[in-house]
């Protein structure tokens, strides 16, 4: 049994003639290449080759928690830090007595662990730090690390030392 074509052919063709079918799809396929560009393919020629070494490129699937190397050297941990530590001084001075940002920043480890939730968000956020750096230039990687933990712990002392009830 052949599939029905008759969805993309108007009434008034003759469809009896030899290669009749072969004119449709034809037809279809220069349809289909006139059509513009998906903000896929949009997405997928800014970060294809953007220099990112393969080792962070999370590349496989993993499985249920495993073990895998660290795509993060500990000298590049390491600068992450630094950077992350200047920042605080920089912008977050006034906590300096409350909070420590050493205590903020967990241990170097050469192995983690890796469920595939852990693997997905980091395949989105390497997409994000990817199509930043197509869109933006470079931009600090520490971001998304340590801030989280910095700013819910500042949301936790504003809190404390004002709370709700007491606002006016």
């Amino acid at each position: 049994m052949k599939r029905s074509w008759e969805f993309l052919i108007p009434k008034y063709y003759n469809y009896g003639f030899k290669n009749f079918y072969a004119t449709v799809i034809q037809r279809a396929y220069r349809n289909y290449k006139k059509r513009p560009e998906s903000s896929a393919k949009q997405v997928w020629e800014a970060v294809r080759n953007d220099g990112t070494p393969d080792r962070k490129k999370f590349l496989g699937i993993l499985g249920y928690y495993q073990k895998v190397k660290n795509p993060e050297t500990q000298e590049e941990y390491v600068i992450a830090c630094e950077e992350f530590y200047a920042y605080f001084r920089k912008y977050y001075s006034k906590y300096i007595g409350i909070i420590n940002p050493i205590k903020l920043t967990p241990p170097y480890e050469e192995y983690v662990y890796c469920s595939s939730s852990r693997w997905i968000e980091a395949k989105k956020h390497q997409l994000e730090r990817r199509l930043n750096r197509a869109t933006y230039g470079p931009t600090p990687d520490f971001s998304g690390r340590f801030l989280l933990e910095l700013l819910s712990t500042i949301n936790y002392y504003h809190i404390r030392q004002m709370p709700v009830w007491r606002a006016t």
